[in-house]
């Protein structure tokens, strides 16, 4: 997002990070295998194994969780109004009681970490600065300037570490495209930009993004309509919005919000 204060190198993302996101996909493929092997008796576990899981989860069974973190040490972004014009398109959207928004603002890496385990999301979002191999967290000391860089291969960790990782990553944040290769070693699609998004135009990426994932529409469609939306607004951002999947996820076929389709 915007904001001139912000000044991470662009250096490369950890190219290890692909080997790591490999490496646990294969063993939760593995103990998802033996988890659902058929029993002594020849029968198989009745529950599918992508169930979401409910127990302990404060959401309603079958709700789009979005994990939303907002960060913005340097005061520079209106994260907050960010949050609150998401929050307002869900909410008038046809499918709003399928999506739970958790937001965590002035997030930290531990908040990060605090959000995949106890949320179980299936969406994360991350508002803030960033570069082609960082995104900046706030420092959580409470100093208006404490700020903490996290590098693309420890939020790639951060992911893999949940039995269940998200299914959409989102990094509405400058430079962020680059990141998203590495991503999609573990989740199905990545949005990011390929350059400098103004704030104005970053926020209203998300109001609508979130609002077609709502109203039922793919991926796909979500990020067309926000393209679209941004021209008919006068943005020159549009084309800064980039999609990447995992190999064999078509976009255009991933529903997050079940419309009785």
């Amino acid at each position: 997002m915007g904001g001139d204060n912000f000044n991470i190198s662009n250096m490369n993302v950890d190219e290890s990070a692909v080997a790591i996101g490999n490496n646990a996909k294969a063993e939760r493929s593995a103990a998802k295998a033996e988890k659902n092997a058929p029993s002594g008796d020849g029968q198989a576990p009745s529950a599918p194994i992508d169930a979401v899981p409910t127990t302990g989860v404060p959401q309603a069974a079958g709700s789009l969780r979005i994990l939303y973190l907002t960060a913005a040490p340097h005061g520079d972004l209106r994260v907050d109004q960010d949050l609150r014009i998401v929050r307002e398109a869900v909410r008038a959207a046809t499918y709003r009681e399928m999506v739970a928004v958790e937001p965590m603002t002035a997030a930290t890496g531990t908040d990060l970490l605090d959000g995949l385990a106890r949320c179980r999301p299936h969406v994360v979002h991350f508002s803030g600065h960033g570069s082609r191999s960082m995104l900046e967290f706030d420092g959580g000391s409470g100093s208006p300037a404490s700020s903490s860089a996290m590098s693309a291969g420890t939020f790639l960790n951060a992911l893999n570490a949940v039995d269940r990782p998200p299914r959409l990553v989102v990094l509405n944040s400058c430079h962020s495209a680059a990141q998203l290769e590495v991503l999609t070693t573990v989740v199905s699609a990545a949005v990011g930009m390929s350059d400098r998004i103004s704030d104005k135009a970053a926020i209203a990426f998300a109001a609508r993004f979130y609002a077609a994932l709502a109203e039922g529409q793919s991926v796909a469609s979500a990020l067309a309509l926000s393209r679209v939306g941004l021209e008919m607004s006068g943005f020159s951002d549009a084309e800064l919005l980039t999609l990447r999947t995992a190999p064999g996820v078509d976009p255009a076929s991933l529903f997050l919000v079940d419309a009785g389709r």
